[in-house]
């Protein structure tokens, strides 16, 4: 008869490793897999064709941000030569171009800007407030007097999960959604 003995554990994280409960699996370990081999050779060279561009993206990456600062230098420097301002420029068969679109000015920034260059920060910077409003739970009244004091009401239509369940699931929603091609659900491939 043998016996097995357990490893003394010495401390707290020790015991709660022992005892913790097992990961779920992922995802994509849920996913069905359709073994279909007319598809292999084509999915093989798709899934290699990824990796590389992966690999090129990467490299792509690096080099627009070693080269981007003198880049924006030359850009600026000519368009002050000129006096006017230059959205694009051109170098070594390149075009680099600029646009008058920012990311969002993060609240902790604009305060600090605000109090270093409170003379500047209304010539530069431009505060928008947004408001999210369900409006059926609005008044008529209330939602023309926003309109009216100048909101700018925008509607949005999204499909629901409904609808992108039942297009694939139900014949006769796919035939609805088939006849309308402007509306399709985000599709990619990935190694």
């Amino acid at each position: 008869m043998s016996t097995v003995t357990q490893p003394v554990t010495s401390n707290l994280a020790d015991m709660l490793a022992a005892v913790a409960k097992p990961k779920a699996p992922a995802a994509s370990e849920k996913m069905p897999v359709v073994a279909r081999a007319e598809l292999a050779p084509m999915a093989k060279k798709l899934a290699q064709t990824l990796a590389q561009l992966k690999d090129l993206e990467a490299q792509k990456a690096m080099l627009v941000a070693d080269l981007m600062p003198a880049a924006e230098h030359a850009r600026a420097d000519l368009a002050r030569q000129r006096g006017e301002n230059l959205s694009s420029i051109r170098f070594c068969g390149l075009t680099y171009q600029t646009q008058c679109r920012y990311a969002d000015v993060k609240p902790e920034l604009a305060a600090r800007i605000k109090a270093a260059h409170a003379e500047l920060f209304a010539t530069y910077f431009r505060e928008q407030y947004a408001v999210n409003i369900d409006v059926g739970k609005l008044t008529p009244q209330l939602l023309q007097n926003l309109i009216a004091a100048g909101a700018e009401v925008t509607v949005t239509v999204q499909p629901t999960k409904q609808f992108h369940e039942d297009r694939t699931l139900r014949p006769d929603v796919a035939v609805v959604a088939a006849s309308l091609p402007d509306i399709k659900p985000v599709a990619f491939f990935r190694a």
